[in-house]
This record gives structure tokens, C-alpha cells and sequence, in this order.
């Protein structure tokens, strides 16, 4: 868990990933950013914050989608690797 900003971000599910035959992999990690209203606040505070994200098992970051958390103020961010 981290602070950024005056946002909360936790992470709340397990690092998942797949590899195929071919030797293909992905992953994601989801967060919980909590503290603002705004997405691009809460996205802007999970890339620049205390949690490294931009890597994972040797896999760089691909891509961030979100959608709306429990209350007005949370967003689940999910970041997928490649």
C-alpha cells in the first residue's frame, strides 16, 4: 500500500498471468486508488506513486483500464503486462 498525492493505493487481486506454447506471456495486477473522483487523477497516481508497476516477472506494462470502485471516490485500475 502506498499514498500518493492524498490517493490511496492498495493492491486487492493476486498477480495473475498465462504463457503459451510459444512462449508468449502476460500478467495483470489490479489496484485499488482510492481518494479522488477523477480516473486520469487516480491512473496518474498509480504510474507516478510508490508502487512499482511499469515491470512485472519481466514483463513491461502494456496497459492501464479502470472502472468504478465501491464509492464515488475508488477506482479499480488494472494493469496488464507483456
Amino acid at each position: 500500500m502506498g499514498v500518493y498525492n492524498g490517493i490511496s493505493i492498495q493492491e486487492i487481486a493476486g498477480r495473475s498471468g498465462t504463457e503459451s506454447s510459444s512462449g508468449a506471456a502476460t500478467a495483470q495486477r489490479t489496484f485499488l486508488c482510492s481518494g479522488t473522483s477523477d480516473p486520469v487523477a487516480a491512473r496518474a497516481a498509480l504510474i507516478d506513486g510508490p508502487i512499482l508497476i511499469d515491470t512485472f516477472d519481466g514483463m513491461f506494462r502494456e496497459l492501464i483500464e479502470w472502472d468504478q470502485g465501491e464509492s464515488y471516490d475508488s477506482w479499480n485500475m488494472t494493469v496488464r503486462y507483456s
